[in-house]
């Protein structure tokens, strides 16, 4: 679609009245690229997932049952017999 590209000098004309991307094609081939290396939306919304299912999983993770807390505190797992006597 680069019959409908365009580009404005937002200072001279910041009504963006006027197409100027034809007396600056080096311009907008470098904008182009630019974009050219962003992630597409289909990539965002995959990486949004990801992070959403390891932010899911680490607050199940952070919240014990109550009898893991149980069997921890009255010193009936492995981990907790490693521990201090102090606490």
């Amino acid at each position: 679609f680069e019959e409908y590209d365009l580009l404005f000098d937002m200072e001279d004309d910041p009504g963006e009245t006027v197409n100027i991307i034809n007396e600056h094609i080096d311009i907008a081939s470098e904008l182009k690229a630019a974009l050219s290396q962003l992630p597409t939306n289909d990539a965002v919304k995959a990486r949004m997932n990801e992070n959403w299912k390891i932010y899911d999983f680490m607050q199940i993770a952070q919240t014990p049952s109550h009898k893991l807390m149980a069997q921890f505190w009255n010193n009936s797992t492995e981990e907790s017999k490693k521990l201090p006597l102090d606490r």
